[in-house]
């Protein structure tokens, strides 16, 4: 039987390994046929595509660009060598990075990078700090810091025909960050081009000295998983091997490179996986163990250096991750007992029969319906997150009996338990207690339910539980004892108990939990009392990194715990204002990836009060609230990703007219039958500010005749003045809360994504709270 052919996408760790069983005949060379004399590396996603275009003909690097791709950049494939990667049985990939460094738009190595650019500079004798600020900013994305420390490198270095390139090449280089989409589409790519079996390998930056793996960035292995997932991708990862063989014995001191002296079992464990992925069985012909490992190369992705540790710092015997690290590592994970190698496609770990994992080609969502396990979902937050309720009008639960009997669960203490002894899970209902009439958890099972019978044609068994304590802040500073969500905090501690119980529950029938997701339902009181906007970001950060290391403690799962936010209804009654927390809800994701805004909620029915000081929602609100939380869970969590209804671009299409570009196609509110728009004025709750005491005012809005993702706003006037902004469903018109005068906007999705099946209301996505600068001719 002629040697399996794989063609491989990695670095070191992988094709070290790959050319390993290609030495010893247990593979076939796939680069070696192309007369490459050493392997080309691909670190990233995009990075792969790029090299399976050239090989095959379908990309042009340049000689000057191709010197920093590959260590060996004077092989160019002829013709008929481009033929040779479609006869390749397995594709393997390894992505080390989602950091790309781009020159010229070409994806470049980083270590070819660094070789060739950073001792020439050194030989100018450029100062090292600025080289390094440089490099810094190239790998935090920082635009501005990049363009400002490239002009300092290229005012030292001579402008002369011999250094030429050098300016070329710092005035050029720019980074990107790939998100899991992105991942997804470029491996995709591959996938689709040779159509053959995919495998994945999930890298892990590093070990700790007792076999823990390190992620790095933290997110990465996260997205690793997921992208395979999404393509029915075969998996692997060396965590559990090294774990039972001990990191002395399989890693290099260095805790991230392979020891070459186990190296034939480490290349063995990789070649039974090979062999299952290609369909060959478990094979016998492996390597002597005293094979020794020649022509080994390096190859190191560029990383974000951790504020409070070095990521190249070995980690000793005596050495703790720190704490940021720890919450957003693997640390704390029950490694699975077998062999990562064995695993089948789309699976955390164990065995996954077919008729598991669906797919809706429609909507490209998917569901895991593993029979195996019990699903969870978590509403976070303080007064909202309970259904808090003061409504004069005799407002009553509209769950008020089992909708999804066996499938929609809760404890037996109700679907906000606050610390109450639970013994068993119930069908879920919803009940009044005090002031709270119906929670989130209502509506969000009825969606997901609904929604996953429709696209599915089953439902999942999930368990719902709300957490929460009105007025608390995040962190809970200057307020009582059991205030604040944060770890060692009351209501962290009644979530992980309510996590544990549940995964007790699940053990004593064979089972194991999946917390699907956390809903937080906050941003209330930290509006009210000013909380700077970087705070509160670094609150919601932290508290999703601490609550996914104590879930995934307690349950074992592998996949992180995503956090859903939406945007507190605060406002101002004045322009010009936003309320810096809510602002932190929709950018909070650019920073954490796992964190996921959901939009605005002004378009519910808030309560009705004598005094007028409406501050929370009828249960009926709170109830869509959940199918908010609900729809991004399917479509975004599990599905090809959605945004909230924000502005994607600003351009000035007219002297007098702005265009706002939005990411879906959009309508204006015509009447007050959703929002209260007929007082809002002609701008529909945006307000231009800055324009000066006789500037410009908006006259009207209109959608774009040619485009109905542009919203075009006219003014009395052309725009002249720099600094001018347009704020978005920032002003409140009386109350602080709801469609009638909370801060809103008349701007929605022009297509609905549900409709309440209690009285047949369609459900939109409304325009985010935000603000943006307004260009100016």
């Amino acid at each position: 039987m002629d040697n399996i052919r794989p063609i491989s996408f990695g670095g070191c760790l992988l094709n070290n390994l790959i050319s390993a069983l290609h030495q010893n005949n247990k593979l076939g060379g796939i680069y070696k046929e192309m007369g490459f004399l050493r392997t080309p590396f691909s670190i990233s996603a995009a990075s792969a595509v790029q090299l399976l275009g050239f090989i095959t003909g379908g990309k042009t690097i340049p000689p000057h660009v191709r010197r920093f791709c590959y260590l060996d950049s004077s092989r160019e494939p002829n013709r008929e060598q481009m033929g040779i990667p479609y006869t390749a049985d397995i594709i393997i990939v390894e992505m080390s990075t989602s950091i790309d460094i781009l020159y010229d738009d070409f994806v470049v190595n980083t270590n070819r990078f660094q070789e060739i650019i950073l001792p020439e500079l050194e030989h100018l004798n450029v100062p090292p700090r600025i080289v390094a600020k440089w490099r810094s900013s190239l790998v935090k994305q920082n635009e501005s810091e990049r363009a400002k420390y490239a002009q300092h490198l290229l005012e030292l270095v001579p402008l002369t025909e011999k250094f030429e390139w050098l300016h070329d090449l710092v005035g050029r280089t720019t980074t990107r960050q790939l998100n899991v989409d992105d991942m997804t589409n470029y491996i995709g790519r591959i996938k689709e081009t040779l159509d053959v079996p995919l495998a994945m390998v999930h890298h892990n930056f590093r070990y700790m000295p007792d076999g823990r793996p390190i992620s790095w960035p933290t997110e990465l292995k996260d997205q690793s998983i997921e992208v395979a997932h999404r393509l029915k991708a075969y998996e692997m990862d060396f965590a559990p091997f090294v774990a039972r063989h001990g990191v002395k014995r399989v890693l290099a001191d260095d805790c991230r490179h392979w020891n070459p002296e186990f190296f034939p079992e480490i290349a063995n464990h990789l070649y039974k996986f090979i062999s299952r992925v290609a369909g060959r069985g478990t094979p016998e012909d492996l390597i002597e163990r005293t094979f020794v490992p020649t022509e080994l190369e390096n190859d190191e992705p560029p990383q974000i250096p951790n504020k409070s540790q070095s990521p190249d710092k070995r980690p000793s015997e005596t050495t703790s991750v720190d704490e940021s690290e720890k919450d957003n590592s693997t640390v704390g994970r029950e490694i699975p007992p077998r062999d990562a190698g064995e695993l089948q496609p789309g699976t955390d770990c164990g065995t996954l029969s077919a008729d598991d994992l669906v797919y809706h080609p429609e909507t490209a969502s998917h569901f895991d319906f593993d029979a195996n396990v019990l699903n969870m979902i978590l509403v976070v937050g303080q007064s909202w997150a309970l259904g808090g309720n003061n409504d004069e009008a005799g407002d009553a639960p509209l769950t008020a009996v089992p909708e999804h009997p066996g499938r929609a669960l809760m404890f037996d203490a109700g679907s906000a338990p606050r610390g109450r002894r639970v013994s068993k899970l119930v069908d879920l209902f919803e009940r009044a207690t005090g002031s709270t009439k119906e929670t989130p958890c209502g509506g969000l099972a009825d969606y997901l339910m609904r929604t996953c019978e429709s696209r599915f044609g089953k439902k999942p068994t999930v368990v719902f539980a709300s957490v929460g304590r009105g007025g608390t802040t995040l962190s809970g500073l200057n307020q009582g004892s059991a205030d604040g969500l944060l770890r060692g905090s009351a209501q962290h501690l009644e979530v992980m108990r309510l996590v544990a119980k549940a995964a007790e529950f699940a053990r004593a029938e064979g089972k194991r939990v999946r917390v699907l997701a956390i809903c937080l339902a906050h941003g209330e009181s930290d509006a009210g009392r000013g909380t700077p906007a970087d705070s509160y970001q670094r609150g919601l950060i932290l508290l999703r990194q601490q609550y996914d290391a104590d879930i995934r403690h307690l349950t074992g799962q592998v996949a992180s715990v995503p956090m859903l936010t939406y945007q507190a209804n605060r406002g101002a009654s004045r322009p010009g204002i936003i309320a810096e927390s809510v602002w932190s809800q929709l950018r909070v994701a650019k920073a954490d990836p796992h964190i996921r805004c959901v939009g605005p909620v002004y378009h519910h029915e808030p309560e009705m009060r004598s005094d007028g000081r409406s501050a929370h929602l009828k249960a009926i609100g709170y109830r869509r609230i959940g199918f908010q939380f609900g729809h991004f869970i399917l479509d975004d969590l599990f599905g090809p990703g959605l945004e909230p209804l924000r502005v994607s671009h600003v351009r000035l299409l007219r002297p007098n007219v702005i265009g706002l570009e939005y990411s879906r196609t959009i309508t204006l509110e015509q009447n007050d039958d959703r929002i209260n728009v007929s007082n809002l004025g002609a701008g529909l709750g945006i307000d231009a500010v800055g324009m000066g005491a006789a500037g410009p005012t908006i006259t009207s809005l209109a959608i774009s005749a040619r485009d109905d993702k542009l919203l075009e706003i006219h003014f009395s006037n052309p725009i002249s003045r720099s600094g001018a902004k347009l704020f978005i469903a920032a002003r409140i018109t009386g109350t602080n809360c709801g469609r009638h005068e909370g801060a809103r906007s008349g701007i929605r999705t022009k297509v609905r994504y549900y409709v309440d099946p209690h009285d047949n209301t369609e459900m939109y996505d409304w325009a985010c709270s935000e603000t943006v600068e307004l260009p100016y001719q």
